[in-house]
Order: structure tokens, then sequence, then C-alpha cells
């Protein structure tokens, strides 16, 4: 993993990990949405998703409630992506894939899947990278 996934460094050489970007409410935790108790049955793939992400269709009507069915058929596809572009998994693991997905309501977007301090990936739209 390069250096440049680390995290954002400001003029005062602090660095802004995906944990800030958690407490900021710009990427949300996939441990609390998709394991709330604290019990994970598997090693995450995903760690985080972007809260631009999750704005595109993943919410119920209320806003905060995610919809699982559709949440989950998109870490699917964003999978079934990165399976894609590493070939079958054969190809060593990158830190970054960028590709376009199917969101369940049909549109395909681009979507860029980043892997930072905590060897976990980040799902997001280019734009929102860190």
């Amino acid at each position: 993993m390069s250096d440049e996934n680390k995290g954002i460094e400001d003029l005062s050489g602090e660095v802004y990990t995906i944990q800030d970007a958690v407490r900021d409410g710009k990427f949300i935790d996939l441990g609390k949405v998709l394991s709330p108790d604290g019990n994970r049955l598997a090693p995450p793939f995903f760690g985080y998703v972007s809260r631009g992400i999750m704005e595109a269709g993943m919410f119920e009507g209320d806003g905060e409630t995610v919809n699982m069915p559709k949440f989950l058929d998109l870490i699917r596809n964003c999978s079934l992506l990165v399976r894609t572009l590493s070939h079958g998994f054969e190809d060593p693991v990158e830190s970054s894939y960028i590709g376009e997905v199917e969101f369940p309501d049909g549109k395909m977007r681009t979507v860029d899947m980043e892997m930072y301090e905590d060897d976990n990936f980040t799902l997001m739209f280019p734009h929102e990278r860190l």
C-alpha cells in the first residue's frame, strides 16, 4: 500500500484519517451498519462507505434507515467489479480500484474503492476521495 492512501496531511502536519472522516460524517463505518450488535461473521471486505454512495438510493424514505437488500446488492456488484479487475483475484491486491457498477436504481455509476490505513476498502464516488 502506498503512502498516498494513508490520509491527507494538512499544513500543520496532521494526517486526516478514515476515522476522522467517519467522525465528520463523510463516511459510514460498515461494521455499525452490517453488524450493529458488534458480532461480525467474517472479516470485512469493505470497511467504510461514503455518505454520497448511501444517498444514491441506499436509504429508505426516512433518510436514515438503510435499505439492506439494495445496499447488499450494491456491495455484491462492487465485489464482482474487484473480482473482474483483479482477474479473478489472481493479480496481487491493489490499493485502489475504479470502475462502473450498476446501482439498485439501474443506473451505471463510477465508483472508487480505496484501501486506507486499516486495510479494508472504502467505497465512494471518485470525487469523495480523502
